[in-house]
């Protein structure tokens, strides 16, 4: 695929600006299958092709860190640092994507990659910083949990609603139950859940 791609580069070198529907160009296309090799070789014809963004504002660097390729995503980088300060049109970075896809590896990555540090308490339109969308899309614990361990997190956040991302969190992971006595509630937190809201408040 890698020489096809060079082929039609060297031909057309205009093609890696084109983009469809939805605004992709071929660079988002191989960000979303982790390509490589082919995105060096898109890359190389025209690396400013990585601050195009789709009808939604996100980057190929967005799509990369939405689908874990974090080879991908650390050659957008190398390539063009400033890129990463990239925003979609809610105002989200690729570490809100990061979280969103659920990707480990790439929260792993720009958690300790310093010149990636000023993602990490970054918020959107919405007030909300990766912790609160977290949170908010119930992302699975261990993401969280390896999340809300690094001690640069901003625990103390609050989104536009007045949240912190620790109040989202209980009221989506815990269960009401309605005892007998008239207006009393009982709160019965999962032990999991529970070391997570402990890691979100505790440093």
């Amino acid at each position: 695929m890698r020489r096809l791609v060079k082929i039609m580069v060297l031909k057309r070198p205009d093609i890696v600006k084109t983009t469809d529907a939805i605004g992709w160009t071929p660079l988002h296309y191989a960000a979303l299958r982790g390509y490589l090799n082919v995105t060096r070789v898109l890359l190389n014809c025209d690396s400013s092709t990585l601050y195009i963004l789709d009808k939604t504002g996100m980057s190929a660097l967005h799509v990369a860190a939405c689908a874990g390729h974090t080879k991908v995503l650390k050659e957008f980088i190398r390539r063009r640092p400033d890129a990463c300060d990239l925003l979609n049109d809610k105002g989200q970075n690729i570490l809100h994507y990061a979280i969103l896809g659920e990707c480990i590896f790439v929260v792993k990555y720009i958690l300790k990659t310093a010149k990636l540090a000023r993602l990490i308490n970054e918020a959107d339109n919405d007030g909300n910083t990766p912790l609160h969308l977290a949170a908010i899309y119930r992302i699975e614990d261990s993401i969280i949990g390896s999340f809300a361990s690094d001690p640069r997190v901003d625990r103390t956040a609050i989104n536009n609603e007045f949240l912190h991302a620790v109040d989202i969190y209980v009221r989506r992971n815990f269960k009401l139950v309605r005892v007998h006595t008239k207006d009393k509630i009982s709160l019965s937190p999962t032990r999991s859940h529970l070391s997570i809201i402990l890691l979100i408040l505790w440093p």
